[in-house]
């Protein structure tokens, strides 16, 4: 994922990292409904273990939210190189420096 592809590469790319990260999220989910059902190996560790399961679910989520930004940003691209400050870009740069998130352009850090 870099200039050094294509758009087709960068965006067959982006399709591999969602559904990895959907399978992820579909693999945690289950793990923790067995939990439910207290189908857990080790019962006296699942506070901590659905605490991390959280972090899983919400990582997961997020590589699919910004791995759909990056395919709506790079369907603009022309091409992948040498393409620089564009105005999406500076834009882009503005939001983030500002501690914004381009994602969820409500939530400020």
């Amino acid at each position: 994922f870099a200039d050094h592809g294509t758009i087709d590469d960068a965006m067959a790319a982006l399709d591999a990292l969602s559904s990895d990260a959907a399978e992820t999220y579909e693999q945690v989910l289950d793990i923790n409904a067995g939990y439910v059902d207290g189908q857990h190996p080790f019962p006296e560790r699942v506070h901590v273990s659905v605490l991390f399961a959280t972090f899983q679910l919400e990582l997961s989520d997020l590589i699919t939210r910004w791995a759909e930004f990056a395919r709506a940003e790079i369907a603009t691209w022309p091409e992948t190189e040498g393409l620089g400050m564009t105005d999406r870009t500076s834009e882009i740069l503005e939001t983030i420096t500002q501690r914004q998130s381009v994602l969820n352009p409500s939530e400020a850090r």
